[in-house]
Protein backbone atom coordinates (compact mmCIF):
# COMPACT_ATOMS: atom_id res chain seq x y z
CA UNK A 1 0.00 0.00 0.00
CA UNK A 2 2.66 1.89 0.21
CA UNK A 3 4.41 1.58 -2.81
CA UNK A 4 0.70 2.40 -4.23
CA UNK A 5 0.27 5.59 -2.64
CA UNK A 6 3.54 6.74 -3.86
CA UNK A 7 3.35 5.96 -7.42
CA UNK A 8 -0.23 7.24 -6.89
CA UNK A 9 1.00 10.49 -5.34
CA UNK A 10 3.73 10.76 -8.08
CA UNK A 11 1.03 10.07 -10.94
CA UNK A 12 -0.85 13.19 -9.63
CA UNK A 13 1.90 15.49 -9.25
CA UNK A 14 2.82 14.29 -12.84
CA UNK A 15 -0.87 15.23 -13.96
CA UNK A 16 -1.03 18.57 -11.70
CA UNK A 17 2.29 19.41 -13.78
CA UNK A 18 0.74 18.65 -17.12
CA UNK A 19 -2.34 20.77 -16.26
CA UNK A 20 -0.03 23.64 -15.87
CA UNK A 21 1.19 23.21 -19.39
CA UNK A 22 4.61 21.56 -20.95
CA UNK A 23 7.73 21.95 -19.27
CA UNK A 24 9.71 24.93 -20.95
CA UNK A 25 13.41 24.38 -22.16
CA UNK A 26 15.55 26.49 -20.79
CA UNK A 27 18.05 28.52 -23.37
CA UNK A 28 20.71 30.37 -21.43
CA UNK A 29 23.72 32.84 -21.97
CA UNK A 30 27.53 33.21 -20.49
CA UNK A 31 30.15 35.42 -20.37
CA UNK A 32 33.38 35.29 -20.22
CA UNK A 33 36.39 38.47 -21.30
CA UNK A 34 38.52 40.64 -19.93
CA UNK A 35 38.48 44.49 -18.79
CA UNK A 36 41.25 46.33 -19.73
CA UNK A 37 42.91 50.31 -18.92
CA UNK A 38 41.52 52.33 -21.72
CA UNK A 39 44.58 54.55 -22.13
CA UNK A 40 46.39 51.39 -23.26
CA UNK A 41 47.65 50.06 -19.66
CA UNK A 42 46.41 46.52 -20.75
CA UNK A 43 44.48 43.81 -18.61
CA UNK A 44 42.74 44.80 -15.07
CA UNK A 45 43.62 41.69 -12.67
CA UNK A 46 41.96 41.09 -9.21
CA UNK A 47 41.39 41.94 -6.54
CA UNK A 48 43.43 45.31 -7.14
CA UNK A 49 42.46 47.25 -9.71
CA UNK A 50 39.41 45.17 -10.32
CA UNK A 51 37.32 44.37 -7.64
CA UNK A 52 34.14 42.86 -9.18
CA UNK A 53 31.86 42.31 -11.72
CA UNK A 54 28.16 42.40 -11.10
CA UNK A 55 25.66 41.12 -13.94
CA UNK A 56 21.98 41.39 -13.00
CA UNK A 57 18.64 40.89 -14.65
CA UNK A 58 15.25 41.98 -13.09
CA UNK A 59 15.79 41.40 -8.99
CA UNK A 60 18.54 38.32 -10.17
CA UNK A 61 22.22 38.41 -9.67
CA UNK A 62 24.58 36.67 -11.49
CA UNK A 63 27.44 35.56 -10.08
CA UNK A 64 30.80 36.19 -11.92
CA UNK A 65 34.14 34.95 -10.70
CA UNK A 66 37.62 36.66 -12.23
CA UNK A 67 40.59 34.63 -12.10
CA UNK A 68 44.37 35.60 -11.08
CA UNK A 69 44.59 37.15 -14.99
CA UNK A 70 42.17 39.21 -15.06
CA UNK A 71 39.90 36.92 -17.26
CA UNK A 72 36.25 36.98 -15.96
CA UNK A 73 33.20 34.23 -16.17
CA UNK A 74 29.48 34.46 -15.51
CA UNK A 75 28.71 31.35 -12.85
CA UNK A 76 24.58 31.38 -13.30
CA UNK A 77 22.86 31.75 -16.71
CA UNK A 78 21.50 34.64 -17.88
CA UNK A 79 17.77 33.47 -19.40
CA UNK A 80 17.66 34.42 -22.91
CA UNK A 81 15.60 37.69 -24.21
CA UNK A 82 16.61 39.09 -20.79
CA UNK A 83 18.08 43.08 -20.67
CA UNK A 84 20.87 42.81 -18.36
CA UNK A 85 22.95 45.82 -16.68
CA UNK A 86 26.63 45.35 -15.90
CA UNK A 87 28.20 47.45 -13.11
CA UNK A 88 32.09 46.92 -13.04
CA UNK A 89 33.95 48.28 -9.41
CA UNK A 90 37.59 49.16 -9.05
CA UNK A 91 39.73 51.07 -7.25
CA UNK A 92 39.41 54.90 -7.20
CA UNK A 93 41.48 55.79 -9.59
CA UNK A 94 38.96 54.56 -12.14
CA UNK A 95 35.49 56.06 -13.74
CA UNK A 96 32.46 54.34 -12.33
CA UNK A 97 30.75 52.18 -14.78
CA UNK A 98 27.74 50.76 -15.65
CA UNK A 99 26.32 48.96 -19.07
CA UNK A 100 22.84 48.80 -20.15
CA UNK A 101 22.39 46.16 -22.58
CA UNK A 102 19.62 43.86 -24.43
CA UNK A 103 19.24 40.48 -24.21
CA UNK A 104 20.11 37.71 -26.45
CA UNK A 105 18.34 35.49 -28.95
CA UNK A 106 18.34 32.19 -29.07
CA UNK A 107 20.79 30.84 -31.62
CA UNK A 108 20.22 31.58 -34.92
CA UNK A 109 20.07 28.36 -36.16
CA UNK A 110 16.63 27.58 -33.63
CA UNK A 111 14.94 30.54 -33.92
CA UNK A 112 12.58 29.20 -37.00
CA UNK A 113 11.35 26.50 -35.09
CA UNK A 114 8.89 27.55 -32.78
CA UNK A 115 8.06 24.34 -31.41
CA UNK A 116 11.69 22.82 -31.45
CA UNK A 117 12.27 25.48 -28.79
CA UNK A 118 10.06 24.27 -26.40
CA UNK A 119 11.57 20.74 -26.63
CA UNK A 120 15.60 22.07 -26.91
CA UNK A 121 17.75 23.50 -24.22
CA UNK A 122 21.11 25.53 -25.79
CA UNK A 123 23.72 27.32 -24.04
CA UNK A 124 25.38 30.10 -25.65
CA UNK A 125 28.58 31.57 -24.22
CA UNK A 126 30.04 35.17 -25.26
CA UNK A 127 33.15 37.33 -24.80
CA UNK A 128 32.97 40.93 -24.22
CA UNK A 129 35.23 43.38 -23.10
CA UNK A 130 35.25 46.40 -21.07
CA UNK A 131 37.43 49.42 -20.87
CA UNK A 132 37.58 51.75 -18.02
CA UNK A 133 39.07 54.64 -18.11
CA UNK A 134 41.50 56.61 -15.14
CA UNK A 135 39.69 58.94 -13.55
CA UNK A 136 42.63 61.13 -13.04
CA UNK A 137 43.35 61.51 -17.22
CA UNK A 138 43.28 64.56 -18.40
CA UNK A 139 41.77 65.94 -21.45
CA UNK A 140 43.11 69.19 -23.43
CA UNK A 141 41.10 71.74 -24.67
CA UNK A 142 40.04 71.26 -27.82
CA UNK A 143 39.71 73.94 -30.61
CA UNK A 144 37.45 73.35 -33.68
CA UNK A 145 37.67 76.29 -36.23
CA UNK A 146 34.15 76.57 -37.98
CA UNK A 147 34.11 77.87 -41.66
CA UNK A 148 31.63 79.40 -44.21
CA UNK A 149 31.94 80.59 -47.25
CA UNK A 150 33.18 83.39 -49.45
CA UNK A 151 30.82 85.08 -51.71
CA UNK A 152 32.96 85.75 -54.16
CA UNK A 153 35.24 82.67 -55.09
CA UNK A 154 33.94 80.24 -53.45
CA UNK A 155 36.13 78.99 -50.74
CA UNK A 156 36.52 78.16 -47.44
CA UNK A 157 36.08 81.63 -45.38
CA UNK A 158 37.54 81.43 -41.54
CA UNK A 159 37.32 83.64 -39.01
CA UNK A 160 33.84 84.93 -39.74
CA UNK A 161 31.25 82.62 -37.77
CA UNK A 162 29.42 83.51 -34.98
CA UNK A 163 26.89 81.17 -33.63
CA UNK A 164 26.24 77.78 -30.89
CA UNK A 165 28.47 75.25 -30.75
CA UNK A 166 26.99 71.77 -28.58
CA UNK A 167 29.06 68.28 -28.06
CA UNK A 168 27.32 65.68 -26.79
CA UNK A 169 28.21 62.16 -25.74
CA UNK A 170 27.01 60.07 -28.28
CA UNK A 171 29.27 56.59 -28.45
CA UNK A 172 31.62 54.58 -27.12
CA UNK A 173 34.63 56.11 -28.31
CA UNK A 174 37.38 55.08 -31.03
CA UNK A 175 40.46 53.58 -28.23
CA UNK A 176 37.77 52.39 -26.02
CA UNK A 177 36.95 49.85 -29.31
CA UNK A 178 40.32 49.08 -30.57
CA UNK A 179 43.12 50.23 -28.56
CA UNK A 180 46.03 47.84 -28.75
CA UNK A 181 43.12 45.30 -30.26
CA UNK A 182 44.96 44.43 -33.29
CA UNK A 183 48.70 45.36 -34.72
CA UNK A 184 47.58 48.03 -36.61
CA UNK A 185 45.29 49.59 -33.38
CA UNK A 186 41.78 48.78 -35.32
CA UNK A 187 38.81 46.70 -33.69
CA UNK A 188 38.29 43.46 -34.95
CA UNK A 189 34.55 43.63 -37.12
CA UNK A 190 33.48 40.89 -34.55
CA UNK A 191 34.47 42.21 -31.15
CA UNK A 192 31.95 42.38 -28.41
CA UNK A 193 32.80 45.41 -26.16
CA UNK A 194 29.58 47.01 -23.36
CA UNK A 195 29.47 50.34 -23.37
CA UNK A 196 30.07 52.69 -20.41
CA UNK A 197 26.55 54.39 -19.66
CA UNK A 198 28.36 56.22 -17.18
CA UNK A 199 30.17 58.05 -20.03
CA UNK A 200 27.59 58.65 -22.51
CA UNK A 201 25.57 60.30 -20.36
CA UNK A 202 27.79 62.65 -19.33
CA UNK A 203 26.95 66.36 -19.52
CA UNK A 204 26.02 67.87 -22.96
CA UNK A 205 29.10 70.95 -23.37
CA UNK A 206 26.92 74.01 -25.00
CA UNK A 207 28.55 77.63 -25.66
CA UNK A 208 28.61 80.23 -27.85
CA UNK A 209 31.65 81.25 -30.23
CA UNK A 210 32.42 84.50 -32.78
CA UNK A 211 35.13 84.94 -35.12
CA UNK A 212 34.96 81.50 -36.18
CA UNK A 213 36.42 79.89 -33.78
CA UNK A 214 35.56 77.72 -30.17
CA UNK A 215 37.54 76.45 -27.24
CA UNK A 216 36.38 73.79 -25.43
CA UNK A 217 37.98 73.60 -22.05
CA UNK A 218 39.03 69.59 -21.51
CA UNK A 219 37.56 69.46 -18.07
CA UNK A 220 33.90 69.56 -19.48
CA UNK A 221 35.06 66.51 -21.62
CA UNK A 222 35.71 62.88 -20.54
CA UNK A 223 38.21 61.37 -21.45
CA UNK A 224 37.97 58.68 -24.36
CA UNK A 225 34.26 59.63 -25.35
CA UNK A 226 33.07 60.51 -29.01
CA UNK A 227 30.87 63.36 -28.97
CA UNK A 228 28.76 64.82 -31.54
CA UNK A 229 29.65 68.04 -33.22
CA UNK A 230 26.54 70.33 -33.75
CA UNK A 231 27.15 73.91 -34.81
CA UNK A 232 23.92 76.24 -35.41
CA UNK A 233 22.69 79.83 -35.16
CA UNK A 234 25.11 81.00 -38.05
CA UNK A 235 23.56 83.67 -39.62
CA UNK A 236 22.67 82.33 -43.41
CA UNK A 237 24.26 78.71 -42.89
CA UNK A 238 22.47 75.23 -42.30
CA UNK A 239 22.87 73.90 -39.13
CA UNK A 240 25.82 71.17 -39.02
CA UNK A 241 25.95 67.85 -36.95
CA UNK A 242 29.14 65.26 -37.47
CA UNK A 243 28.08 61.79 -39.01
CA UNK A 244 28.12 59.26 -36.75
CA UNK A 245 31.55 57.93 -35.88
CA UNK A 246 32.88 60.98 -37.33
CA UNK A 247 32.68 62.86 -34.13
CA UNK A 248 35.62 64.18 -31.59
CA UNK A 249 37.03 61.49 -29.10
CA UNK A 250 38.19 63.61 -25.98
CA UNK A 251 42.23 63.27 -25.59
CA UNK A 252 42.63 61.74 -28.83
CA UNK A 253 41.50 64.59 -31.40
CA UNK A 254 42.61 68.44 -30.46
CA UNK A 255 40.93 70.41 -33.09
CA UNK A 256 38.88 69.64 -36.17
CA UNK A 257 37.31 72.24 -38.59
CA UNK A 258 33.43 71.98 -39.83
CA UNK A 259 32.64 73.71 -42.79
CA UNK A 260 28.87 75.02 -43.03
CA UNK A 261 26.99 74.79 -45.86
CA UNK A 262 24.44 77.68 -46.79
CA UNK A 263 20.97 77.80 -46.39
CA UNK A 264 19.40 76.45 -48.93
CA UNK A 265 16.91 78.67 -50.90
CA UNK A 266 14.43 79.53 -53.35
CA UNK A 267 16.41 80.49 -56.69
CA UNK A 268 15.51 84.03 -57.73
CA UNK A 269 12.58 84.25 -59.91
CA UNK A 270 10.53 87.21 -61.80
CA UNK A 271 6.93 87.27 -60.69
CA UNK A 272 5.64 89.94 -62.65
CA UNK A 273 5.55 92.28 -65.23
CA UNK A 274 4.02 95.58 -66.20
CA UNK A 275 4.66 95.12 -70.07
CA UNK A 276 1.48 94.02 -71.76
CA UNK A 277 0.44 97.79 -69.68
CA UNK A 278 3.30 99.78 -71.19
CA UNK A 279 2.35 102.67 -72.93
CA UNK A 280 5.34 104.23 -75.70
CA UNK A 281 5.63 107.61 -75.20
CA UNK A 282 4.81 110.86 -77.78
CA UNK A 283 8.29 111.51 -79.53
CA UNK A 284 8.23 115.12 -78.36
CA UNK A 285 7.78 114.25 -74.41
CA UNK A 286 10.57 114.67 -72.46
CA UNK A 287 8.97 112.94 -69.97
CA UNK A 288 10.18 109.17 -69.95
CA UNK A 289 7.97 106.21 -70.96
CA UNK A 290 7.59 102.77 -72.17
CA UNK A 291 8.05 101.93 -68.52
CA UNK A 292 7.95 98.05 -67.39
CA UNK A 293 8.46 96.92 -63.95
CA UNK A 294 9.62 93.84 -63.62
CA UNK A 295 9.02 92.27 -59.79
CA UNK A 296 11.18 89.67 -58.75
CA UNK A 297 10.81 86.99 -55.46
CA UNK A 298 12.91 88.85 -53.41
CA UNK A 299 14.68 92.59 -53.32
CA UNK A 300 17.61 92.66 -56.09
CA UNK A 301 21.16 94.01 -56.80
CA UNK A 302 22.89 93.54 -60.14
CA UNK A 303 26.16 91.88 -60.70
CA UNK A 304 28.78 93.98 -62.36
CA UNK A 305 28.09 97.82 -63.57
CA UNK A 306 27.46 97.50 -67.08
CA UNK A 307 23.27 96.53 -66.94
CA UNK A 308 22.24 100.46 -67.79
CA UNK A 309 24.72 100.97 -70.72
CA UNK A 310 24.02 97.15 -72.06
CA UNK A 311 20.42 98.16 -71.88
CA UNK A 312 21.11 101.65 -73.72
CA UNK A 313 23.19 100.49 -76.84
CA UNK A 314 20.23 97.43 -77.25
CA UNK A 315 17.50 99.79 -77.02
CA UNK A 316 15.50 100.16 -80.19
CA UNK A 317 12.45 102.10 -81.50
CA UNK A 318 9.86 101.63 -83.96
CA UNK A 319 8.65 105.08 -85.21
CA UNK A 320 6.95 106.69 -88.24
CA UNK A 321 6.71 109.96 -89.15
CA UNK A 322 3.33 111.95 -91.25
CA UNK A 323 3.33 112.87 -93.83
CA UNK A 324 5.14 109.41 -94.49
CA UNK A 325 9.22 110.15 -94.61
CA UNK A 326 12.41 108.36 -95.69
CA UNK A 327 14.48 110.41 -93.30
CA UNK A 328 13.01 110.03 -89.72
CA UNK A 329 15.22 110.89 -86.71
CA UNK A 330 17.10 107.74 -85.40
CA UNK A 331 17.74 106.91 -81.66
CA UNK A 332 21.77 108.14 -80.99
CA UNK A 333 24.47 106.44 -81.65
CA UNK A 334 25.56 106.30 -78.04
CA UNK A 335 29.23 106.17 -78.03
CA UNK A 336 30.15 107.18 -74.19
CA UNK A 337 29.96 103.95 -71.78
CA UNK A 338 29.75 106.02 -68.67
CA UNK A 339 26.14 107.59 -70.37
CA UNK A 340 22.94 106.48 -71.12
CA UNK A 341 22.85 108.89 -74.37
CA UNK A 342 19.65 106.82 -75.53
CA UNK A 343 17.09 107.77 -73.31
CA UNK A 344 17.06 104.67 -71.15
CA UNK A 345 16.85 104.40 -67.89
CA UNK A 346 17.16 101.14 -65.46
CA UNK A 347 16.04 101.68 -61.95
CA UNK A 348 16.64 98.89 -59.17
CA UNK A 349 14.86 99.84 -55.84
CA UNK A 350 13.89 96.49 -53.47
CA UNK A 351 12.53 93.63 -55.50
CA UNK A 352 11.47 95.99 -58.47
CA UNK A 353 13.54 96.88 -62.01
CA UNK A 354 11.86 99.32 -63.83
CA UNK A 355 13.01 100.43 -67.74
CA UNK A 356 12.20 103.75 -69.43
CA UNK A 357 12.72 105.34 -72.64
CA UNK A 358 13.13 109.35 -72.64
CA UNK A 359 12.69 110.61 -76.26
CA UNK A 360 13.89 113.60 -75.66
CA UNK A 361 17.25 112.49 -74.84
CA UNK A 362 17.33 109.21 -77.07
CA UNK A 363 16.35 110.36 -80.12
CA UNK A 364 18.34 113.12 -82.73
CA UNK A 365 17.68 116.07 -83.04
CA UNK A 366 16.01 117.36 -85.90
CA UNK A 367 18.17 120.20 -86.57
CA UNK A 368 21.53 120.04 -86.56
CA UNK A 369 23.17 122.17 -83.45
CA UNK A 370 26.21 123.24 -85.44
CA UNK A 371 25.22 123.95 -89.15
CA UNK A 372 21.77 124.57 -87.87
CA UNK A 373 20.12 122.80 -90.85
CA UNK A 374 17.10 120.26 -90.78
CA UNK A 375 18.83 116.65 -91.18
CA UNK A 376 16.19 114.89 -90.29
CA UNK A 377 11.66 114.88 -89.72
CA UNK A 378 10.85 114.22 -86.03
CA UNK A 379 8.62 111.45 -85.87
CA UNK A 380 4.95 111.69 -85.12
CA UNK A 381 4.30 108.57 -83.34
CA UNK A 382 6.37 106.05 -81.65
CA UNK A 383 4.87 102.36 -81.53
CA UNK A 384 6.87 100.25 -79.98
CA UNK A 385 10.22 100.46 -77.21
CA UNK A 386 12.57 96.61 -77.09
CA UNK A 387 14.82 97.36 -74.21
CA UNK A 388 17.47 94.36 -75.69
CA UNK A 389 20.77 93.04 -74.37
CA UNK A 390 19.34 91.33 -71.38
CA UNK A 391 21.27 87.89 -72.07
CA UNK A 392 24.47 88.82 -70.81
CA UNK A 393 23.66 90.71 -67.36
CA UNK A 394 23.23 88.62 -64.31
CA UNK A 395 21.22 89.71 -61.36
CA UNK A 396 21.22 88.46 -57.52
CA UNK A 397 19.38 88.70 -54.64
CA UNK A 398 20.90 91.41 -52.39
CA UNK A 399 23.88 90.70 -51.21
CA UNK A 400 24.04 86.98 -52.32
CA UNK A 401 25.99 86.78 -55.42
CA UNK A 402 25.96 82.76 -54.74
CA UNK A 403 22.51 82.79 -56.22
CA UNK A 404 23.12 85.50 -59.58
CA UNK A 405 21.09 84.45 -62.13
CA UNK A 406 20.86 85.60 -66.02
CA UNK A 407 18.57 87.77 -66.26
CA UNK A 408 17.07 86.17 -70.10
CA UNK A 409 17.11 82.87 -68.17
CA UNK A 410 14.40 84.44 -65.26
CA UNK A 411 12.04 86.28 -68.25
CA UNK A 412 12.51 82.60 -69.93
CA UNK A 413 11.22 80.95 -66.94
CA UNK A 414 8.47 83.83 -66.59
CA UNK A 415 7.26 83.63 -70.11
CA UNK A 416 8.42 79.96 -71.22
CA UNK A 417 6.91 81.04 -75.06
CA UNK A 418 8.99 83.72 -75.47
CA UNK A 419 10.47 83.48 -78.57
CA UNK A 420 13.60 86.11 -77.82
CA UNK A 421 14.04 86.10 -73.68
CA UNK A 422 16.93 88.64 -74.01
CA UNK A 423 14.62 91.56 -74.89
CA UNK A 424 10.98 93.12 -73.47
CA UNK A 425 9.32 95.32 -75.86
CA UNK A 426 6.21 97.84 -75.17
CA UNK A 427 3.89 97.06 -75.49
CA UNK A 428 4.57 93.49 -75.42
CA UNK A 429 2.58 91.27 -78.21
Amino acid sequence: MRVFAALLGAGLAAAGCGANGPTSADHNVYFEGNVYDGIGMGVLVGPSPLQSISIAYRDKLIRVKIDGSGRFTSEDPLPTWQDYMVTIATDAGYRAFVSHNPGFEVPASLASMQQGLAQISTTQTFNFDAYLFPSDVATPDTTITVATVDDMTGNPAFGKAAGTIRLRPVTQSGIQVGAGDTATGTPRADRRVWANDNDLLGPTVTQAFTAGKAVIPGAMLVYGVMYEVSVYDVDGYQPSVTPTNAGIVAGTVSSKTIQLAKVSKDPLRILSSTANMCTPPAPASATPGAQIVLTFSESIEASGTTLAEDVDNGVSIVASATPQTFNVCPLKSGPDPTKQERGTSVVISGATMTFTFNPSVGLTPAIDPVSMFMTCTTPTTITSVTYSNLGQDFIQPMGDPTRKRLLSAMLQEFQPTSTNPTALTCPSH
